[in-house]
Order: C-alpha cells, then structure tokens, then sequence
C-alpha cells in the first residue's frame, strides 16, 4: 500500500513539473511569508539496526519568514519501526516496536532565488525525540512480560534533546507551491517534500 502511495505522488509530481511551464509568474519571497509544508523521510535512523519500517518517516513542519532569506520554523516528525534481536546462543529473542516522535524549531538561512525558481538553504534545528519502545521477550520460544528473568542486551531508549544541521534546495513549481529535499540528521537522515506558502 505505501508502495502504491508513493507512485501515486510520484505521478502527481511530474504533472505539477509538467505545468511549471505554463505558470511562469515571478516567485515573490517577502518578510512575513509563510510557509507550511509535509516531508517524507528517505532514509529511517533505525536502517542502521536493520529496523522494518511500519511506518516511514514523516513530518510537518511551518516556517516563518522574519526577511526574504532568512526563517523561524516549527516541525513534528514521526517514525514507526519494528527489529528483532537474538541473543544467547538463540534462546532469547527480544522483538522491539517503537513509535518515535520529534518536535522543536528551526531557523534557516536561504540563498537568493536562481532562474527565478530554486534556491539552497540551510540551518539549524533543536528539539526533542521522544521514542516508546515496547519490547516482547522469548526464552526458547516462550514469550514472557517479565523482563527481570532474562539477561538485559540493551538499553531502553529515552527521550533526548536533539541538536542538528541542515542543508537542502527549494524549487518552486508555482510562485505558491514548491518542491524540497534535504539531508541533515533527525528520524531521517533525507527528506524531501512538498510546501505551500499561504
């Protein structure tokens, strides 16, 4: 099913890419602007634990513009990731499923628009993960609640400050609406996404 949603939005992109064209008015970027906008993560932090995704990385996020270069914004991602892990000589298994917020600010430095359409950005974000990790343990394929009879492998997660970097580009396909991608760290180390200015 995520499959057949990302096609979707794939077709419905090229169409908007399609249309540009037509719609060449001039991109006005202005003090007070804002902009709303979703995301979708291309690559999961929890890759690196060999994490199934349920599901992928998402957010939103909103950006106020304090001059034509430079914005304060907001953002709220999510991830849903499942793993297991076998321990012990195969006797103990630990299956993991972990919903992950992250939520706090943003402030972007932007370059002036090139071709009238697409400009880099980059900047700074601090915030907070918040993961719940629900954790089923299995001793010689016996499940069992009581974590205290089996030797701990790991340590539960916590919530943490998160203080990250970024760098990305912005195309707009109309002066209203417009195409982003960036990579710094967060619930995904790649994003890219779509953005409205209201």
């Amino acid at each position: 099913m995520f499959r057949n949603l990302l096609n979707i939005v794939g077709v419905a992109l090229l169409l908007l890419l399609c249309q540009s064209p037509l719609q060449a008015q001039q991109v006005r970027m202005r003090a007070g602007d804002l902009e709303v906008g979703a995301q979708l993560g291309l690559v999961s932090i929890y890759r690196i634990d060999r994490a199934q995704s349920i599901v992928p990385p998402i957010g939103l996020q909103a950006e106020y513009f304090v001059s034509p270069r430079f914005s304060f914004g907001i953002f709220l991602n999510y991830v849903e990731a499942e793993a297991d892990r076998l321990y012990a000589g195969a006797t103990v298994l630990e299956h993991y499923h972990s919903k992950t917020w992250a939520s706090g600010l943003r402030t972007t430095a932007y370059s002036k628009l090139l071709a009238n359409r697409w400009r880099i950005f980059g900047g700074l974000a601090i915030g907070a993960i918040l993961p719940q990790v629900t954790t089923t343990v299995r001793v010689q394929g016996e499940p069992t609640s009581d974590l205290a009879i089996v030797p701990s492998f790991s340590k539960t997660p916590t919530s943490s400050m998160l203080f990250s970097g970024f760098v990305g580009s912005q195309y707009y396909i109309t002066p209203s609406l417009s195409l982003t991608a960036e990579v710094g760290y967060g619930l995904s180390l790649a994003n890219v996404g779509l953005r409205y200015k209201l």
